[in-house]
């Protein structure tokens, strides 16, 4: 947690008395309070510096017209101090217990009194970023998402530090490959076959063969100083590395929260459209250079797919073969259920092998279900008795709709394949 600037006019006496009653105000927010709040004590107007990163072109211009954060982003407003009981998030950070008398604004500058204090809180736990205005009587706030990245060898880099070298070719062609892992309570799922199949995309661009070892130890570090939610996003990124360099690759990894809008699709599930994405029977075997089932970093079809998705109504995608064979999803596996068989399209058609969906299959396999790996075409999409998407981050996803036709009610089997996923763990 980083901590708070004081203006210096205040004088030495209003500045350690601000300090304390800013360091008490912040040791009685509930458990999930953010991983950075920066504060700034202000008089009757807007400091120049403040200013400057609020993007206000008048120095004394009121709270009132201070609509837009530093970077432009959405911004919330809540409830004037002293009785701040909003959560100012929305749900991520929890209310501001009693009255706050001060005018606080965005700043990045630590101070050590009110780190420790805020390290000594009850029940704190560092979640999101939590960039707080305060301005006269009103409160406005925005979520920064908390992020670690650490590289291959285990430094922690902060995330605002410049990493890629601007002709990296990770950036310039998509030059790359990468693995998302889902951590839970500290403890990777899957973490072997992510780096079998990081290992085998690599071979796929002919890329130099990741170091195991090196990875598990930054998996491990990422983990180590991840102090957020009891889930994470941990995403392992290895390109061919600057186009001008000594031919030394890029690694590093990054650890992020889950996105609210995965967690409510987990939940509620999703609607989804069948595109044509161009694959022929064969085509992987015939022409490899396509690098069909390499999860590479050129992922501007598939983000291209999901928003014409969501253009026509949709959440999601699942791709489909000239021939109407059932494919994939843009990042997830498609999987349908028939009583109690559960069926997924094969990785020879050029998909990516799914390391949830075997995780699934595993589970399901044990408890007595039958699994089959075998083609599927787009009409048992809609004649089945559930159709689900996995992936690390998403689990286990319900499909409720297909190319706008409801499917048959599946929750009761969405729960019972999730315990299964669960039960790997």
């Amino acid at each position: 947690m980083a901590g708070i600037e004081l203006e210096p006019e205040l004088g030495v006496q209003q500045r350690a008395k601000s300090v304390q009653q800013c360091a008490w105000h912040f040791d009685h927010l509930s458990a999930a309070v953010a991983d950075e709040v920066h504060v700034l004590v202000l008089i009757s107007r807007v400091e120049r510096r403040a200013v400057t990163e609020m993007g206000v072109p008048n120095q004394s211009q009121p709270l009132e017209q201070l609509q837009r954060p530093v970077d432009g982003r959405d911004v919330d407003r809540g409830r004037g101090a002293p009785h701040v009981l909003t959560d100012l998030l929305g749900g991520g950070v929890g209310q501001l217990s009693y009255g706050v008398q001060h005018q606080l604004a965005l700043r990045r500058h630590a101070h050590p009194a009110l780190v420790q204090r805020a390290a000594k809180s009850r029940g704190l736990r560092r979640a999101h970023g939590l960039h707080v205005l305060m301005v006269g009587r009103t409160v406005v706030s925005r979520l920064v998402p908390m992020v670690v990245l650490a590289l291959l060898d285990g430094t922690i880099v902060n995330q605002e530090t410049p990493l890629l070298r601007g002709d990296d070719l990770g950036l310039l062609r998509g030059d790359g490959v990468f693995e998302t892992i889902l951590v839970v309570d500290g403890k990777p799922r899957e973490l072997g076959p992510h780096l079998d199949r990081l290992a085998r995309s690599a071979a796929m661009l002919e890329l130099p063969e990741p170091d195991r070892a090196a990875w598990v130890h930054c998996v491990d570090t990422v983990i180590r100083n991840w102090t957020g939610g009891p889930q994470l996003a941990l995403k392992l990124v290895l390109t061919r590395g600057p186009e001008f360099g000594d031919g030394t690759p890029t690694s590093y990894a990054l650890g992020m929260p889950i996105a609210a809008k995965v967690l409510r699709q987990r939940a509620e599930g999703i609607s989804v459209v069948t595109l044509e994405r161009g694959i022929t029977p064969g085509l992987a075997e015939r022409a490899p250079w396509l690098l069909l089932g390499a999860k590479s970093l050129s992922y501007a079809m598939n983000m291209a797919a999901v928003r014409y998705a969501e253009k026509v109504g949709a959440d999601d995608v699942i791709f489909s073969a000239t021939d109407g064979s059932v494919l994939e999803g843009p990042t997830s596996t498609a999987i349908v259920a028939r009583g109690r068989t559960l069926l997924t399209p094969p990785a020879s058609l050029g998909i990516l092998p799914g390391t949830t969906q075997a995780a699934l299959f595993r589970a399901a396999e044990r408890a007595g279900w039958s699994v089959k790996v075998e083609p599927l075409q787009v009409d048992d999409l809609t004649d089945n008795d559930g159709v689900f998407l996995t992936s690390s981050v998403r689990a286990v996803t319900r499909v409720h709709t297909v190319n706008g036709q409801a499917l048959p009610d599946s929750s009761a089997l969405h729960g019972e394949l999730t315990a299964l996923y669960e039960s790997e763990y």
